[in-house]
């Protein structure tokens, strides 16, 4: 018999609601002041729960996650307005149009006749660029479409439906596999609670939610030795959201080559039959363009690109994203082949500390990385004893202070504070490992 909740506990459950439901309902993302002060409040209320003598009740703070997150079903995301490109591509292919095809600027333009609406068109960013959200993604969007059509409200708790329903299956398979490495369940809390998390996936509708699940249960079964069920579970996630698409080498070197075909088999079968309704002759033109100006032109909260942008400026005069994008992405991406092969380890032993070192490079080397991009750190975390995901969850919040102006101004000071706390957690995290004689998990 459980035993009932404490005094503390729902007072807990209910200063978090209450500052949840005020974000969730009230706030806009220009009130910064207002967003980091409820934030550090909720981060500290976390960390009360996860790492203080507050009672550990797996059940209570399960339910206080969940309640959370259905509170967040209701409400139109408010600091995001990613949902306007969700309800756009959805409602084009609810009428036969490809969104891979054409810019929502050329479609308002010369397809007036499909009427679409001017509020999603005018609330949307990335106007003048294409889509870049995979199959599964676009399958959501369609199926909330068809339901809701462009009714923004609708479509919104539609959507939020499938990510709460990821989320779930996240603390599932997070739970199991917590259990596999006989370590407490009360861990999965790190993530099910973690503030970023609430407040980026459901919340705002970021789709790294679905891709955590798959990416989650993929790892769970490669650890049970399942491998073909692991190998779709990957493959669905990369449909998903396309960044564990830099996790292959570690799996590659880790599963041996009979192992590796397989995975690549699958994964290429599942990609292209997924893409089959979406290709064309300009599908692969489109794609890679806007995937070309990812690397050239946008930029957020970046580390070491916007040291090598300062000294461009001091030696050119101007920005030099457009080459120095590309070059910072070739070095990430040798030096993630070089952790993954140093990583590898047939048992899969090491697999989630060598995923969020996998990662940390990639964001570290980055011309842009958005708070919603660390919450796969945050999934992983709970299985490594390293604290500096947690950190970074945190910190990355300081990044909202770029909306409080129209002209999306980063804050450099900010976003340095950010950086040094994580790089200071990241070394006292390895530096404890090394003393303690581990280096995995």
């Amino acid at each position: 018999m459980n035993p009932k909740p404490t005094i503390q506990q729902w007072m807990f459950f209910l200063i978090t609601g209450c500052i949840y439901s005020f974000i969730f309902f009230w706030l806009e993302r220009t009130q910064f002041g207002y967003f980091i002060t409820f934030a550090c409040t909720l981060f500290l209320i976390y960390t009360l729960i996860s790492f203080s003598k507050v009672k550990k009740d797996f059940r209570f703070w399960m339910f206080t996650g969940i309640v959370i997150r259905l509170l967040s079903l209701f409400y139109i995301p408010n600091l995001s307005d990613d949902i306007y490109r969700f309800i756009w591509d959805g409602n084009l292919l609810l009428k036969g149009i490809n969104p891979f095809e054409m810019v929502p600027d050329q479609i308002m333009q010369s397809r007036s006749e499909l009427g679409m609406s001017e509020e999603l068109y005018q609330n949307m960013n990335s106007r003048q660029y294409h889509t870049v959200y995979p199959p599964i993604s676009q399958f959501i969007f369609w199926f909330s479409a068809l339901i809701a059509g462009q009714t923004v409200w609708l479509n919104s708790l539609i959507t939020k439906l499938f990510i709460f329903t990821a989320e779930v299956g996240s603390i599932y398979y997070l739970r199991k596999l917590l259990i596999h490495r006989s370590m407490s369940e009360y861990w999965s809390l790190l993530y099910f609670l973690n503030p970023l998390i609430i407040l980026e996936l459901t919340g705002n509708l970021h789709f790294e939610g679905i891709m955590i699940f798959f990416l989650l249960a993929s790892m769970y079964m490669l650890l049970k030795e399942r491998y073909w069920v692991a190998f779709f579970a990957f493959a669905f996630a990369v449909n998903t959201k396309m960044i564990p698409l830099i996790l292959v080498p570690y799996l590659s070197f880790s599963l041996g080559w009979r192992k590796t075909i397989q995975f690549g088999l699958v994964g290429i079968t599942t990609t292209v039959l997924l893409h089959l309704p979406f290709l064309s002759e300009s599908f692969i033109k489109n794609i890679g363009s806007s995937l070309g100006l990812y690397f050239k032109t946008f930029e957020f909260n970046a580390s070491i690109y916007y040291l090598v942008r300062w000294i461009g400026f001091q030696i050119k005069g101007y920005n030099i994203i457009a080459t120095a994008g590309p070059y910072l992405a070739t070095i990430s991406t040798l030096l993630i082949i070089a952790i993954s092969w140093f990583s590898r380890n047939k048992k899969l032993a090491n697999i989630a500390t060598a995923f969020i070192l996998i990662l940390t490079t990639y964001f570290l080397f980055s011309t842009t990385v958005h708070p919603w991009y660390i919450t796969t750190m945050v999934a992983f975390m709970p299985l490594t004893g390293l604290l500096f995901p947690v950190i970074w969850s945190a910190s990355i919040l300081l990044t909202y202070s770029t909306y409080k102006t129209a002209n999306y101004d980063q804050n450099v000071t900010l976003i340095g504070l950010e950086y040094v706390l994580v790089m200071l957690t990241m070394y006292f995290d390895f530096k404890n490992r090394k003393q303690s004689g581990t280096c995995t998990e």
